[in-house]
């Protein structure tokens, strides 16, 4: 930036004021790229550990399975994030059991895993913050069970866990 010379051509008042302003403003966006940054890099390095949190939390729900029925636990939707109808954010990761000895069904499952997910995000998005309350966690399993059953032809959902569930303003 040139300083600002007025009619003599030489350089006004203004000029220091300005470049001062031009550098304290090259500051504050090098800092903000800085944090954005390392933001990112802390969120991303926070996510594995939440990841295994929900995997473990899941195994121990399908340890308590009974003996005898065969059985695995499907956690390959990732962590589903949806907005509500007013506008919370649903933040969940949704786990369930299914017949591993079908090798269809399981077959199955991989390919239809993102229209799984899909639909568990069109779930949260038509319901309300207050219908996604603790008070209706065994309803809304049981519609996001129901959900993903109409997806699938070759077997059904076992028992649905929300290991990780949270809606925020």
């Amino acid at each position: 930036m040139e300083p600002d010379r007025g009619a003599s051509g030489q350089a006004g008042p203004g000029a220091g004021r300005a470049a001062a302003l031009e550098r304290a403003l090259r500051i504050v966006a090098f800092c903000l790229v800085g944090l954005i940054v390392l933001g990112t890099v802390l969120a991303l390095a926070a996510g594995a550990p939440r990841t295994a949190r929900a995997r473990e939390a899941a195994g121990s729900l399908a340890a308590s399975r009974p003996a005898g029925r065969p059985g695995e636990v499907f956690l390959d939707l990732g962590s589903i994030r949806a907005t509500t109808r007013e506008g919370a954010l649903v933040l969940a990761t949704i786990a369930f059991s299914y017949d591993d000895s079908d090798a269809a069904f399981v077959e199955e499952l991989g390919d239809k895993a993102a229209r799984l997910r899909a639909a568990a995000v069109a779930y949260f998005s038509s319901k309300s913050r207050a219908e996604l309350a603790p008070a209706f966690e065994g309803l809304v399993k049981a519609q996001l069970r129901e959900r993903f059953d109409e997806l699938l032809s070759l077997g059904s959902v076992g028992e649905l866990w929300l290991p990780a569930f949270a809606v925020v303003d």
